[in-house]
């Protein structure tokens, strides 16, 4: 048995995307938004509501939110979506999770206060003054993956939308929602829970900045070849897929460092993530990325 794909994309999805990627600093250095990007953002923000953000607890898990809104009866705009959370009971909550998430805090009520008001906040201060530019956009994106799924097998469609991961075929059902995403680009974001995978893939259907500009995939594929480890991690890949900790023994270094390097990898194509559960187990070469580069580099240059 192998997995059913959904592809969904609503508003709000990017709108816990965007919220998310600003408080989790940790990536900040990753970010294709820019260096400047968390800074103007902030002095967007009041004083207030600026102060709050820094105090508040740093929660991971934003995947349940993604769920939330897959289920959402009507979600046009952020606004439909937030005033839908803030009506749900602890017991409606607990009903629309419960399928797949096994654990929640005893505080439920008060944690979807919490989240509505820093979310509906963050819409007002924020998200509103840049959706117009992605919203349209990531809905095509969105449109593009439904005509793939048309034509291909499940497995190649995830590979394909997330530039990488390969979820490994499983004995039980299980299913892949994918929701294109802007704001935490390069990285796709991959939540996993009981018979359901949330994958939020980066999206190069982008608002156009600049003229002569190479495309977010070339940028990515030759940012990522100009670094003498990670073409030995390619390297040593050749002969077949390797899991994380073979390649930090192979390579004598820091798991962290590793891990940048693996992750700059997958993000930019050259590798496959093989996905098993909820844990990416090996990962292997994608040499078809390099005749990708090629087609792509010639096109630009064109």
């Amino acid at each position: 048995m192998t997995y059913s794909v959904e592809v969904s994309f609503a508003p709000a999805n990017e709108l816990i995307t965007s919220f998310y990627t600003f408080l989790c600093t940790k990536a900040h250095k990753r970010l294709e938004l820019g260096p400047n990007w968390v800074k103007n953002t902030t002095e967007q923000l009041s004083e207030r509501f600026a102060a709050e953000l820094k105090e508040l607890e740093y929660w991971s898990d934003w995947g349940q939110l993604q769920l939330l809104v897959w289920q959402c009866p009507k979600k046009e705009t952020t606004t439909q979506f937030l005033l839908w959370l803030e009506s749900l009971s602890v017991g409606e909550l607990f009903e629309r999770l419960s399928p797949w998430i096994s654990t929640f805090p005893e505080d439920l009520g008060v944690v979807r206060d919490r989240v509505s008001y820093f979310l509906s906040e963050w819409d007002q201060q924020y998200f509103q003054s840049v959706s117009s530019m992605i919203v349209d956009p990531l809905i095509t994106d969105a449109n593009e993956k439904l005509q793939w799924k048309a034509a291909r097998g499940p497995v190649e469609l995830i590979e394909l939308a997330t530039n990488g991961l390969y979820f490994e075929p499983v004995d039980q059902a299980h299913r892949v929602l994918l929701i294109p995403q802007y704001h935490s680009q390069p990285v796709t974001l991959l939540h996993c829970y009981r018979g359901i995978a949330v994958c939020q893939y980066s999206s190069d259907h982008l608002p156009v900045i600049e003229d002569n500009l190479p495309s977010p995939s070339l940028y990515r594929l030759t940012r990522s070849l100009a670094d003498k480890t990670r073409l030995q991690i390619l390297h040593y890949l050749k002969s077949g897929p390797k899991s994380y900790m073979e390649i930090v023994n192979h390579m004598q270094m820091a798991k962290s460092t590793i891990y940048e390097h693996t992750l700059n990898l997958r993000s930019a194509g050259l590798i496959r993530g093989h996905v098993l559960g909820s844990s990416v187990v090996s990962y292997s070469l994608r040499e078809e990325a390099l005749d990708w580069m090629n087609d792509q580099l010639k096109a630009y240059l064109k």
